[in-house]
């Protein structure tokens, strides 16, 4: 099962940045936007919520920390 979700993600991948170079972006972006989602919905992708949670939290902290304290450089 998990194959055939490989060939179709593969085709979503590949037809979405054919129609991006061939001038029809709406499509191009639909069936990547199609392909994202796939991938999060199958086993294969199931962390991939709690990991990109986790990549903005991280960089948020050290945002939130940088804004807060200034650059540490005087002028």
């Amino acid at each position: 099962m998990s194959g055939s979700v490989g060939i179709i993600l593969v085709v979503l991948i590949l037809a979405g940045v054919a129609c991006l170079r061939g001038g029809a972006g709406g499509i191009g972006a639909f069936m990547l936007l199609g392909a994202i989602v796939l991938f999060i919905t199958t086993p294969m992708g199931e962390g991939l919520p709690q990991a990109t949670g986790d990549f903005f939290s991280s960089v948020n902290s050290v945002t939130t920390s940088t804004v807060n304290h200034g650059h540490g450089g005087g002028s």
